[in-house]
């Protein structure tokens, strides 16, 4: 999870940690805890919802 806002600015980190907790919240991105922390991935039962919304704002 800490590992999410590596290769983003450091002026933005803040903000990006923000939306994970909210794509957690919302489902699009699901956590697994390992002996090395939390790991997060999309959601594959979302995965066509995420689609459509990639689609519509892009």
């Amino acid at each position: 999870k800490d590992n999410v806002t590596k290769g983003f600015p450091k002026h933005e980190r803040g903000y990006i940690k923000k939306e994970l907790v909210n794509l957690i919240k919302k489902g699009y991105i699901i956590q697994k805890p390992t002996s090395y922390g939390i790991e997060v991935s999309i959601n594959p039962k979302k995965l066509s919802e995420i689609r459509k919304l990639l689609e519509a704002n892009s």
